[in-house]
C-alpha cells in the first residue's frame, strides 16, 4: 500500500482501534506567532487589520514560549478529559496555584481556566461547524488533521517508546473569490509534523509551523492504552454555585447588550450594529464588542472590504493605550488616532459619556474619524 495509504488508513481507522487511552504530554506554544497567524488570514480574508502601539493584545503576545504539561484520559475524540498546567522549564515547580481543565461528554465540555472561570461549549450549537478550540479531538482522531491537507509520508520513527509513523501535512488553499487563498480557519498553521502511533493512530507527537516559525507543539511522554477508567472522570460537573459562561456567544442587537452592560453603550448613528458583552477576567475589565453589520455587496467586490469594529469599556485597561498616537480635536471633544505609515486600518480611541471607544476596521481616517463624531448611547430596549 506504501507509506501514505498506511498513514491515510491509520488517521481513517484510528477510532476503533483503541478502546481508552492516558497520556501525559508536553505542550509548548509561542504566542507572538500565533497572533501573526491570526493576523495574516484575517487580512487575506479582507480584514485589513494592524497592531497599534499600546494594543493590549499585542502587548500580552510579547516573543517567547509558553510551557505546559497535561494529562489526558480519554474514551474517544467525544468523551474525554485533560488536566493541564503551565510549566517553568527551568524548575520543577508549576507556575501559579491553577491548572486549566477539560471535561467533554458527548455534545457538552466544559473547561475551568487558572483564574477558576468556567466556561461551557455546545458542540451540536451554531458554533459546532467550527473546530473544537482545545484542539484535543484531533489529536484523539486524526482524520480531521488531514482532511483538506496534502500529505507527505516521511517514515518511521518513535515517540514515548512507541513506534510511528511521521507524516508532513500542508495546509490545502481555499479562494473566495479573486486574489490568493487563504486557509480557512483562523490563526490556523500552514504546516505540520505529526507523528501517528502505528498501532492505534493517535497523534503522539504535532509540530505546526507558521512561516518557518514553531507555533505550537504537542509531544506524548508516557502512553497507556486500553486500561481501565474510572467513567467519573467524565461526568464531573462544575461545583455547585459557580458561574458559568458560555464560551462563544453570538452577538446581540446592542439595545439588548447595553441591559447588562455596566457603562454606557454608544454607537454611531446611522448604522446598525450587533455586539458581544465580554465578562470581567481576573486581569481584565468587562469589554464590549461591538460590530456594524456587514454590507455583503462590499464583499463579494474583489479586494479588500471594510467593516468597523468598536471595542468599549468602562476603564481604560480595557481598550487600547493612546499615549503614542497623535493627538486630534474633533468637535464632540478631544481623541487619538493612529494608522501606519503604509496606510492601512485606522484606529481612533476617544472617551464619550465615561466610556472609553475604540474604532477601528476602516481604512479611511475621514471615515472613522465621522464616524466617531456620531458616536451616541444606546436606547435600553
Amino acid at each position: 500500500m506504501g507509506l501514505l495509504g498506511d498513514a491515510l488508513e491509520l488517521a481513517s481507522r484510528c477510532p476503533s482501534l483503541w478502546r481508552t487511552a492516558r497520556l501525559r504530554v508536553k505542550l509548548t506554544s509561542d504566542p507572538h506567532v500565533q497572533m501573526r497567524a491570526v493576523e495574516r488570514a484575517q487580512s487575506n480574508m479582507g480584514l485589513q487589520r494592524t497592531s497599534p502601539p499600546g494594543d493590549p493584545w499585542q502587548c500580552s503576545a510579547q516573543p517567547g514560549l509558553s510551557h505546559s504539561e497535561a494529562s489526558v484520559v480519554a474514551v474517544s475524540r467525544e468523551k474525554y478529559r485533560v488536566e493541564s498546567r503551565q510549566v517553568d522549564p527551568s524548575s520543577a515547580q508549576p507556575e501559579g496555584d491553577g491548572s486549566f481543565l477539560v471535561v467533554r461528554l458527548g455534545p457538552t465540555s466544559w473547561t475551568r481556566d487558572d483564574g477558576g472561570i468556567y466556561r461551557t461549549t455546545d458542540h451540536d450549537g451554531p458554533f459546532g461547524r467550527f473546530p473544537d478550540p482545545s484542539g484535543w479531538p484531533g489529536l484523539l482522531d486524526p482524520q480531521s488533521l488531514v482532511d483538506g491537507h496534502d500529505v507527505e509520508p516521511i517514515g518511521p520513527s518513535v515517540v514515548a517508546e512507541r513506534p510511528t509513523l511521521r507524516i508532513r501535512t500542508r495546509v490545502r488553499q481555499f479562494t473566495f473569490g479573486p486574489g490568493p487563498g487563504v486557509n480557512f480557519v483562523i490563526g490556523s498553521g500552514d504546516e505540520s509534523l505529526l507523528d501517528l502511533d502505528a498501532a492505534t493512530g493517535l497523534v503522539l507527537r504535532m509540530e505546526t509551523f507558521f512561516d518557518g516559525s514553531t507555533m505550537r507543539m504537542y509531544e506524548a511522554t508516557d502512553v497507556e492504552i486500553d486500561g481501565a477508567v474510572d467513567e467519573a472522570l467524565f461526568t464531573e460537573q462544575p461545583p455547585t454555585g459557580a458561574t458559568i459562561e458560555p464560551s462563544m456567544r453570538m452577538a446581540e442587537a446592542l439595545e439588548s447588550v447595553a441591559r447588562d452592560a455596566p457603562f454606557a453603550v454608544l454607537a454611531p448613528t446611522g448604522r446598525r450594529f450587533i455586539g458581544i458583552l465580554e465578562a470581567s477576567q481576573a486581569d481584565r475589565p468587562v469589554v464590549l464588542r461591538v460590530h456594524s453589520m456587514p454590507d455583503f455587496e462590499a464583499m463579494r467586490t474583489p479586494g479588500l472590504f471594510a467593516t468597523l469594529h468598536i471595542i468599549q469599556s468602562g476603564e481604560p485597561a480595557g481598550v487600547a493605550d493612546p499615549a503614542e498616537w497623535e493627538e486630534i480635536q474633533l468637535a464632540d471633544g478631544p481623541g487619538h488616532v493612529w494608522q501606519a505609515p503604509d496606510g492601512g486600518e485606522v484606529h481612533v480611541l476617544v472617551k464619550r459619556h465615561g466610556t472609553y471607544v475604540w474604532l477601528r476596521g476602516l481604512i479611511d481616517r475621514e471615515e472613522t474619524l465621522a464616524a466617531a463624531q456620531t458616536l451616541e448611547p444606546v436606547t435600553v430596549s
